[in-house]
């Protein structure tokens, strides 16, 4: 099974600093953003990792990772040109992706806690996956809404970014995902941002499973989380200093 991290965004909210340097090179504490995606799917056993980047400066990234041994891991790189949404990002692997079932890890999110058991689950399963948390504020997010059934509850539809929130549940990024994502994309079309959105992808692939992830996690999209993802960070390895005297 093949990882996809997308690291090709614009990083507008990080604005100045992304003007001049790929939001996913940032340091959280002591390396690289990147550096997180690419541990948290190698610890969930996914090691054949692509790499998408936009046309700015992509080979930053193959300066600083390699060909990804020195991570315990195999990587390659897809050059998407101009970011048009997450789910262009995915259709622009295809020629690498298509024949198995695949993650998509969008690069400025970092779980605090494995998400082994997820991907186990989906590699078991093997239909379309993805992971909820409950949140304060789900209107900056991909929010879920839900219907009862006699089975319990299962996903209704997904709303991207919505003023009224249907729930506090939000999509995280990484999404699990086969090959009806290549028959279903063509049939997209751009959001009012001019984005192809991930929500319209998924409400297309219907029904879409999915698992709560209970552990700290970060958006790293805009600094006050980059903040905090460094002090998550800092007092994992002070911890670890200390258990090691």
């Amino acid at each position: 099974m093949k990882g996809l991290i997308l690291a090709g965004g614009k990083g507008t909210r990080l604005y100045p600093t992304t003007k001049v340097v790929n939001k996913h090179l940032l340091l959280i504490y002591d390396k690289p953003m990147i550096f997180y995606a690419i541990e948290t799917l190698r610890d969930a056993g996914i090691t054949n990792i692509i790499i998408s980047l936009s046309d700015d400066e992509p080979g930053h990234f193959m300066k600083l990772l390699g060909k990804g041994e020195e991570l315990g891991v195999k990587l390659s790189y897809v050059i998407h040109g101009e970011p048009k949404g997450i789910a262009y990002g995915i259709w622009e692997a295809k020629h690498l992706l298509r024949g198995e079932p695949f993650v998509v890890y969008l690069g400025d999110n970092i779980f605090t806690e494995s998400i082994k058991g997820h991907i186990d689950y989906f590699k078991k399963h093997k239909k379309p996956l993805v992971l909820l948390k409950k949140v304060d504020d789900p209107s900056r997010y991909g929010v879920v809404e839900f219907i009862k059934t006699n089975y319990g509850k299962r996903i209704k539809r997904f709303v991207e970014k919505p003023r009224d929130p249907p729930s506090k549940f939000i999509i995280l990024g990484v999404y699990c995902l086969t090959d009806q994502f290549f028959k279903i994309y063509p049939k997209l079309k751009p959001s009012k941002r001019g984005e192809y959105e991930i929500t319209d992808a998924l409400n297309l692939l219907l029904p879409v499973g999915y698992t709560y992830y209970w552990g700290g996690w970060f958006d790293c999209g805009v600094f006050e989380d980059l903040y905090k993802a460094s002090k998550w960070r800092r007092e994992v390895v002070l911890s670890q200093h200390v258990k090691s005297v």
